[in-house]
């Protein structure tokens, strides 16, 4: 039996969310990558995409995911945000040839300052940041590179001191 590579992403994204306490399920009736969580007596809708290979170049002194996302996705998680609330998109970057990867999990808020409002566009794109000695960022059409932020992560149970970072900034 062959494994599809996407596979392997929504596994290793199944996996974290099972360590962290949620019980997974696949949303029915919705395209494969949605996904239902419960923890605590709270609901959550994921919608989940991936990359296996970052887009900048080893040489670079970052390493960058370019997620794009088409206007029919954007309209799928807000719809699905509307029909179940508590939506969130989780994006899986792998390192490529190396063993590992970062995951995202961005709430509608965070979804929305990256790519813009409810304005239509032909694409919309978000780039996650990890640079050496510098905490995880994103950012989109919506936002410069100077504007990118750390996400909250809160429905990971991670939780981000955003005073204590004021002075961090990247370059």
């Amino acid at each position: 039996m062959r494994i599809r590579k996407v596979d392997f992403f929504h596994g290793a994204l199944t996996n974290v969310l099972l360590n962290k306490g949620f019980e997974v399920s696949i949303l029915e009736g919705h395209p494969e990558g949605v996904y239902k969580l419960k923890r605590d007596g709270e609901e959550f809708v994921v919608y989940s995409k991936y990359l296996s290979a970052p887009s900048s170049k080893r040489k670079e002194k970052s390493i960058r995911w370019s997620f794009s996302f088409r206007p029919e996705e954007v309209a799928r998680i807000r719809e699905l945000d509307d029909e179940f609330g508590n939506c969130h998109v989780a994006i899986v970057g792998s390192y490529g040839n190396r063993p590992g990867g970062e995951l995202i999990v961005l709430d509608m808020d965070e979804l929305t300052r990256c790519i813009g409002g409810l304005e239509l566009h032909e694409s919309y794109w978000i780039v996650v940041l990890r640079r050496k000695h510098y905490r995880t960022r994103v950012y989109g059409n919506a936002l410069k590179r100077s504007e990118a932020f750390i996400p909250k992560m809160k429905v990971m149970g991670v939780h981000v001191d955003e005073g204590a970072l004021e002075g961090e900034v990247l370059e």
